[in-house]
């Protein structure tokens, strides 16, 4: 049996509910991606059906109160110490819901400052420290939706080149794309 060491664990997304499509939006993590440590930082990117967010797993020290007075005639004031230390979630940033339809992947860019984001009918480029704002790169949404021929299953920018980025359909094809070519700009600001 193969065991592991528990560090620590984070609760990423609630239960919501969207009002513009009366519609729960579910707690359930539809895909978590690590991204570029810093330090001794970890960093991760969590998403559900509609928001993603960023997350910072740091070492914190936990100090527990301390009675340190010897007589029992002294007043007790307890002390502060450190009793261990643990790491500990810090959320980042929250990017908003731009996306219209579920996301099913995330990616980080091997240049340490964007991830992709992609639904069902579009692939986003993000830049980390951006939290209202998104680059369309792959739109496959037809002016009527009766229309739909294929959906997107999954994208994936590559490991090494932050240009290229490859994402596969329903209909068991894949697509390469380069960022160089041009791309829409999307946003919420």
């Amino acid at each position: 049996m193969v065991e592991y060491q528990y560090l620590t664990e984070l609760q990423s997304h609630i239960k919501e509910f969207d009002y513009l499509k009366s519609a729960e939006i579910e707690e359930r993590i539809n895909q978590i991606q690590w991204l570029r440590p810093q330090g001794n930082n970890l960093y991760i990117l969590t998403t559900n059906d509609k928001t993603i967010k960023t997350w910072k797993i740091s070492e914190k020290k936990m100090k527990k109160p301390v009675f340190l007075n010897k007589s029992e005639k002294d007043l007790k004031f307890p002390q502060m110490q450190v009793s261990e230390t643990g790491l500990m979630p810090t959320l980042l940033r929250s990017y908003p819901q731009l996306h219209q339809y579920h996301i099913n992947s995330l990616s980080s860019c091997s240049n340490g400052e964007n991830f992709l984001s992609g639904d069902d009918l579009r692939i986003n480029v993000w830049t980390l420290d951006s939290t209202n704002e998104a680059y369309n790169v792959v739109d496959l949404k037809p002016d009527n939706l009766d229309e739909i021929s294929e959906v997107i299953t999954s994208a994936k920018f590559h490991p090494l080149n932050n240009n290229l980025f490859l994402y596969s359909t329903s209909r068991g094809i894949c697509k390469v794309g380069d960022l160089r070519k041009g791309s829409n700009s999307e946003s919420t600001a």
